[in-house]
């Protein structure tokens, strides 16, 4: 059996484009002169902006439970757990350090000091906990945590998210939903 990877270069060309994406709406969220319906929704709403980060979970999900299983068939399951909570703590950590320095330096001055970086972080760990279940109940799961999320925004959250990056700590969990999603949904179109 050969050790090669075959990879799709769809995927990577998607991955890029989303990449591209939010580069794009990321500056365009500044000048006055773009329209808002390129900006993200302010408040509760949906504008093409904010479609561009869960493109890039479903990205994130295209190859999370192919690299899981690889990597977990060559080193087991104690070292790949331990691989992926160190690369999605490092993710945590980089993005924390990014948007603090973005803060200090008054080049970028957000909200909260939560980003992106964060977020997806989270959501891989939190998609970790259920990456070993077949894919329909990570499907399940998936609905699951949206529908608590949801409920937690509608009875509780709501303000904090609208007044942090990427909805903070709380919507890290909405990513984590769509990355678990994502991993089932993929896993049918690789099988």
């Amino acid at each position: 059996m050969s050790d090669e990877r075959v990879r799709l270069g769809s995927i990577d060309e998607f991955r890029g484009f989303a990449i591209l994406l939010m580069v794009l709406a990321d500056y365009l969220e500044g000048p006055a002169a773009v329209p808002s319906w390129l900006k993200h929704a302010q408040d509760v709403g949906l504008t093409e902006a904010d479609i561009v980060a869960p493109l890039f979970i479903l990205a994130i999900g295209l190859t999370f439970g192919l690299s899981w299983r690889r990597r977990r068939d060559r080193d087991g399951a104690k070292k790949t757990v331990q691989h992926f909570v160190v690369r999605y703590f490092a993710l945590v950590g980089i993005g924390a350090t990014l948007t603090t320095l973005g803060n200090l330096s008054g080049v970028v001055v957000d909200q909260s000091n939560w980003g992106l970086l964060q977020a997806i972080g989270i959501a891989g760990l939190i998609t970790l906990v259920f990456i070993g279940l077949p894919a329909r109940v990570r499907w399940l799961a998936g609905i699951t945590l949206l529908a608590v999320y949801q409920i937690l925004l509608d009875r509780v959250w709501l303000a904090g998210v609208l007044q942090s990056t990427h909805g903070g700590l709380s919507g890290a969990l909405s990513c984590g939903a769509m990355l678990v999603l994502a991993t089932a949904l993929c896993d049918l179109f690789h099988d």
